[in-house]
């Protein structure tokens, strides 16, 4: 049965749950782990949109709807987790894509050869440390409804985000 307080699923033959709910008497009594209180973890819906039309808008946004979906999926981490260290990276990483598609894609601005050379290096130096954050924060997800369950860290790095949204449109979580 599901505690109508925290969620905690318990045995039907429970008297009490874990935050201290009473079953019978419908009332809080003291929990019996050291907490005082039952912390909550949210349930908010991850991102679903299928992994085929996330990679259908990959040629046709040049790219960005990776970057769109990366701050979408880091900010589900930060909600379902509290914190995100993704979040923050993603969120630095869109502005300096949509900067280098302006100026390499539409030809506004003149660089040089270098320049060429070191824009997808320094992109790719931002965003696999980024891919790898999110990886890791989505894993520890994941793996708490989903015993035993692990992302794969090259194809992160190689799918960034329709991978993980691949995993993430059938994920249902508990509460």
């Amino acid at each position: 049965m599901d505690c109508p307080h925290c969620g905690l699923i318990n045995p039907d033959s429970a008297g009490r749950c874990d935050c201290g709910y009473d079953f019978p008497s419908r009332t809080m009594q003291k929990p019996y782990t050291a907490m005082e209180t039952c912390v909550k973890r949210p349930t908010v819906e991850p991102p679903r949109l299928h992994w085929g039309w996330v990679l259908a808008l990959r040629p046709l946004t040049g790219g960005l709807s990776d970057y769109v979906l990366l701050i979408v999926e880091s900010n589900w981490s930060r909600k379902m987790r509290g914190k995100s260290a993704a979040l923050p990276m993603s969120i630095i990483l869109f502005p300096a894509q949509v900067v280098l598609t302006v100026l390499l894609r539409l030809g506004t601005g003149s660089p040089s050869e270098s320049a060429v050379l070191w824009w997808p290096i320094a992109g790719a130096l931002l965003w696999i440390p980024n891919l790898l954050t999110l990886r890791g924060e989505l894993n520890e997800l994941l793996s708490a409804d989903v015993p035993g369950f692990s992302l794969s860290g090259p194809m992160s790095v190689l799918l960034g985000p329709v991978y993980f949204q691949y995993h993430l449109r059938d994920y249902q979580g508990t509460t």
